[in-house]
């Protein structure tokens, strides 16, 4: 509920102020597929209000959520996670073959990198897969 709030709110000061609705906002979600599993009331209704509230037309958001690759490989309708599905765009982190079904890809069998170690994967975009690495920073 929230983060529905703290979007809306967003959303009005770009409509207050004329904005020339170039700007864009980032919604990160982590552990998603937590976030669709939760049944409580309180829960249910949040989740109903984020989805909604990213699914007006014309605005600029882009969601960015991580997932447990099981879990995202059966999701529910209407969910966090079968939204950012819709997408067809993201990275599976050191995937496995089967992973590539979640964004509509094959994961690569042969590639000249390794797929696996920290940060390596697969960037995917609209049916296209990608060797990446992940750029991380230790702490």
């Amino acid at each position: 509920a929230a983060t529905a709030d703290a979007l809306e709110a967003w959303a009005a000061t770009r409509a207050d102020s004329g904005s020339s609705g170039e700007d864009w906002a980032v919604v990160l979600v982590d552990d998603a597929h937590t976030w669709d599993a939760d049944t409580s009331p309180d829960a249910k209704a949040g989740r109903e209000r984020l989805l909604a509230a990213l699914a007006v037309p014309g605005r600029r958001v882009a969601l960015v959520a991580t997932a447990d690759t099981q879990a995202a490989k059966r999701p529910l309708p209407d969910t966090l996670v079968e939204l950012a599905r819709r997408g067809r765009r993201g990275l599976l982190l050191a995937p496995e073959w089967a992973d590539g079904d979640i964004l509509g890809v094959a994961v690569p069998t042969k590639t000249p990198e390794p797929l696996t170690g920290p940060g390596r994967g697969v960037w995917c975009d609209g049916g296209t897969a990608w060797v990446a690495q992940l750029l991380m920073e230790q702490r």
